[in-house]
């Protein structure tokens, strides 16, 4: 875990988030995949962080969010994104994380799409359709430790990972 994610998992302790590092992580790689100015989302990092009743003078550090989602979009412009989990050894622990890492990417992206900032193309719809199918992984499937699940995890993750690539690379045509 790098210093960045350290400092941003010290912050969701701080204001007392319900979401995991997991979850955020995921949320904000949807807005650094995106390729858009920081200041046209941010009311959705807002909506997002507050929602728990955190006062957003007080406790809201925006700077450590922003340079979490520059960090994720720097990884992103190397090609040498990894998911946070992905050291661990515990493979349904990683299947879990991914899952909902999934399901906090396609709010972000669902926010920007609903919001005009990220094109709604038939590509971008099929990913989500899929990081949702994903993201539900939990839930449908048997989930242990075994080499078939590592396959899995690895194919899946590999997905998750080009599919984060191709919204960036479309993005970026379009925010240029």
């Amino acid at each position: 875990m790098h210093l960045l994610h350290k400092n941003l998992d010290n912050f969701l302790t701080k204001i007392d988030s319900p979401f995991s590092i997991d979850e955020v992580s995921g949320y904000l790689s949807g807005f650094a995949s995106s390729n858009v100015p920081y200041d046209k989302y941010h009311n959705g990092l807002i909506i997002y962080f507050s929602g728990g009743g955190i006062s957003i003078h007080d406790d809201l550090n925006l700077d450590i969010i922003k340079s979490n989602i520059s960090h994720i979009s720097a990884s992103l412009e190397k090609h040498d994104f990894s998911f946070p989990f992905d050291s661990s050894k515990d493979l349904t622990k990683k299947l879990i994380n991914l899952a909902a890492w999934s399901r906090n990417f396609i709010l972000s992206i669902n926010y920007l799409m609903d919001n005009k900032l990220l094109n709604n193309t038939l590509n971008i719809q099929e990913i989500m359709h899929d990081l949702t199918e994903i993201s539900k992984v939990e839930d449908k499937y048997n989930l242990d430790n075994s080499t078939d699940n590592n396959n899995y995890y690895d194919d899946i993750s590999d997905y998750v990972i080009s599919s984060m690539y191709y919204i960036y690379m479309e993005s970026k045509k379009v925010n240029k």
